[in-house]
């Protein structure tokens, strides 16, 4: 077996090689050959994947947000400290780390695309990169509703189905209510991705530090996920009557 280093240094190559993200397009053209990624609609989501938590002063989190770093902090605490990493609330609950946000198949729950940013960043700012023209129509939660998005993927041509959130002034009536539930139905299909990276835990957690890392590492799992529901489907297939 190689030792620990070997492996660390292996896995650098390939980071520095961008070998993740090529070998999960290489990994997505084959689901696409294998007709796993029908044009019938795609689901986007994202969620946290967090990292240790870094104990600075505010000065320190002021500099860091700058893009520079404390002068005290020696080489060694340097490579310790993980400065691309940001801090984010939500629903009340405090987050540090980055985001894994995924474009999955309607239909197969295969992820087609991903992109990571860090935790800080709305879900809607990666549609962009995400959703291209051919995706016919995109799910989404409340997260999506936008003007601006739909906008922006009419002029894609691909259309939006996002659950509606009420606002000042204008609450969901029932009928919205009804609407928002059966899309919740389909939109929900996203969040088995990241139960299954999560571990059924509701949370992804990694211990790498700093973006390049953490990129290659949540490309590393999204093909992970992709690679098990493939054989999964490969197996219910074989044997339909097994897993009926």
């Amino acid at each position: 077996m190689p030792d620990q280093n070997t492996i660390r240094e292996f896995r650098e190559a390939l980071q520095k090689a961008q070998a993740f993200q090529s070998l999960f397009e290489v990994f997505r053209a084959h689901l696409a050959r294998r007709g796993l990624l029908p044009k019938e609609g795609v689901i986007v989501d994202a969620s946290f994947v967090e990292v240790p938590r870094q104990r600075n002063s505010r000065a320190e989190n002021a500099l860091l947000k700058e893009g520079q770093s404390p002068a005290e902090w020696s080489v060694k605490m340097r490579a310790h400290k993980d400065v691309d990493a940001r801090w984010t609330k939500k629903n009340g609950q405090v987050f540090y780390g980055y985001k894994d946000h995924l474009k999955v198949n309607r239909r197969t729950k295969l992820i087609e695309t991903a992109a990571v940013t860090t935790a800080s960043v709305h879900d809607s700012q990666a549609v962009d990169g995400l959703v291209q023209a051919g995706d016919v129509v995109m799910y989404g939660d409340c997260a999506y509703a936008s003007a601006r998005l739909t906008e922006l993927l009419d002029g894609r041509g691909v259309g939006t189905v996002v659950v509606q959130k009420a606002v000042r002034g204008r609450p969901l009536n029932e009928t919205d209510r009804q609407e928002n539930r059966l899309i919740s139905r389909t939109r929900a299909r996203v969040e088995h991705a990241f139960a299954v990276m999560s571990g059924q835990a509701g949370r992804i957690f990694q211990r790498y530090v700093g973006l390049a890392r953490n990129r290659a590492a949540i490309q590393l799992l999204n093909l992970c996920y992709n690679l098990q529901l493939y054989e999964t489907i490969l197996r219910l297939k074989l044997h339909p009557m097994t897993h009926a």
